[in-house]
């Protein structure tokens, strides 16, 4: 039988339904009656459906096809509604699928373990210095007697003027002696004066340079380092005496010079002192 037959033929049937059930009652013999009666009409209903008019085929055949995709959407949907659903739960439990399986994370008691970067030599001198309100790349500091202060370099010993104006901004370098670090002698020259109220006037760095004694520290930085010098003697000379300058102390040697008595020009005070 074609699909075109079939179409006419349900028709038929559906049609001779709803008329007999409109002529049935509710009661039992009506009942038998109307399935008599459609047992009767079957060879009625397949020898005619030939006869149907061509526009009720069609909307039959549509009827038909509809009612068709119906059953077929009907029955994948539920298969995917399922497998959203499993999709879904999937998604909300993933998170809770591992508990109970994975190690427990150790947590270490210990701080976090933090590694400077290492400072260079120069930079912990510089830091030093600073602290102590000092320049790295030239000054002096004798802790016993808490003197210090950038030291001028260079200044030429026979010239009053330029040594004068030295002297106010800091201790002074004597011109033609070595530096830090060159083994040989270093000569610095400072102010003193006989009273402490004119230690400020005067810029008197050496006021107290006679209460330095053997065993003494005294440190320079120049140029980034810091040299150490201990005192080994104290000397007493005149004016005139600048054998010290070029005396062979046997390793690098630092002379501190002042005047004696405080405030005179009597003599000088040397102050020996070798690098440690």
């Amino acid at each position: 039988m074609s699909e075109t037959d079939e179409f006419v033929k349900t028709w038929h049937k559906r049609q001779f339904k709803k008329n007999l059930s409109s002529h049935i009652s509710d009661s039992d013999s009506n009942r038998g009656a109307a399935a008599k009666t459609l047992d009767n009409n079957r060879d009625t209903i397949n020898d005619s459906f030939v006869s149907l008019d061509p526009h009720q085929l069609q909307a039959e055949k549509k009827h038909l096809q509809t009612r068709r995709t119906a059953r077929t959407v009907l029955k994948h949907s539920g298969t995917f509604i399922f497998i959203l659903s499993l999709a879904a739960t999937v998604i909300i439990l993933f998170p809770f699928f591992g508990i109970g399986t994975k190690r427990a994370v150790q947590h270490s008691t210990n701080e976090p373990t933090f590694v400077p970067k290492l400072e260079t030599s120069e930079a912990k001198v510089i830091k030093e210095a600073t602290g102590l309100g000092l320049d790295a790349r030239f000054s002096i500091y004798v802790p016993k007697i808490d003197a210090k202060s950038p030291v001028i370099e260079n200044v030429d010993l026979g010239n009053e003027e330029q040594y004068l104006t030295a002297l106010k901004k800091g201790v002074a370098h004597g011109k033609g002696t070595y530096f830090p670090g060159q083994g040989k002698n270093v000569f610095l020259f400072s102010h003193s004066v006989s009273a402490p109220e004119y230690v400020q006037t005067y810029n008197a760095v050496f006021y107290n340079l006679r209460n330095l004694e053997v065993g003494d520290e005294i440190a320079i930085y120049f140029s980034g380092e810091k040299y150490l010098y201990i005192v080994s003697e104290k000397i007493v000379a005149a004016p005139s005496d600048i054998s010290f300058l070029t005396k062979d102390y046997g390793k690098e040697t630092l002379i501190l010079q002042t005047c004696d008595p405080p405030g005179t020009t009597l003599r000088r005070l040397l102050v020996i002192a070798k690098i440690q």
